[in-house]
């Protein structure tokens, strides 16, 4: 697979040459060290990241780690953006790999045990939630990925779908729910977070997640201001 810097015409530090400048190179976008994009990509995307502060390769005297919040954090964007990460992975001169590095890899993989399922083979999310994290799409179901826990009650705005259960992944704990025209309300959660980095709250549905298509997002950026008349108006 080639990626968007075929003929020096990709993203990052490389800009396009000649002719170059005008085809559309590879078969998939990069982002390097940056995310994705909030916007849902038109084709395969990766999101390329170092696992410590910048540097690609091994660098001894640079002891900026990216802790295991961090590195769940990055995975669990990616997916909530359709796209790939790319952690890269530094080996020291000898070839092996740092014992920093392998701490991240322990833990980042012990939280894709409880909740592989809300990332592996999963695409772009929907709704407006970042003020509870970002979700996740796999057939019927819609993974509310929780960064910042809100207690013993969530609201989410604009499903258009029918939700059928909830439950925590990981514990397994069930979630009641009612849902209300375009609010549905997470109630009795735990008081605390199950999961230091990110929990993850399962949604089934009664069909593929659909977001109420005449939802206006305030937060969202570059939208004209007099497409928010109509709502204003309401």
């Amino acid at each position: 697979m080639i990626n968007d810097r075929l003929h020096g015409g990709g993203g990052g530090n490389v800009k396009p040459v000649g002719k170059a400048s005008l085809r559309k190179r590879g078969y998939f976008d990069t982002a390097e060290q940056r995310p994705a994009g909030e916007q849902a990509v038109r084709r395969p995307i990766e999101t390329v990241r170092t696992s410590h502060d910048s540097w690609w390769g091994y660098t001894k005297g640079d002891r900026h780690w990216k802790s295991p919040r961090e590195t769940v954090n990055l995975l669990s964007g990616a997916a909530a953006q359709g796209a790939n990460l790319l952690f890269n992975a530094g080996p020291k001169p000898a070839g092996a790999l740092p014992a920093p590095f392998h701490r991240i890899m322990k833990e980042t993989g012990r939280w894709l045990l409880a909740n592989g399922e809300a990332i592996y083979g999963s695409t772009e999310g929907i709704l407006d939630v970042r003020t509870l994290g970002r979700t996740t799409i796999k057939k019927n179901s819609l993974f509310l990925h929780v960064l910042y826990w809100p207690g013993r009650e969530a609201i989410l705005y604009g499903l258009k779908t029918r939700v059928r259960s909830a439950r925590i992944l990981g514990p397994g704990q069930t979630v009641k729910v009612r849902q209300e025209g375009l609010h549905v309300r997470l109630m009795d959660l735990p008081a605390q977070p199950p999961g230091p980095a990110c929990s993850v709250i399962r949604l089934a549905l009664d069909g593929p997640p659909k977001e109420e298509p005449s939802i206006v997002h305030l937060w969202e950026q570059g939208r004209p201001l007099d497409s928010l008349s109509r709502w204003a108006g309401a």
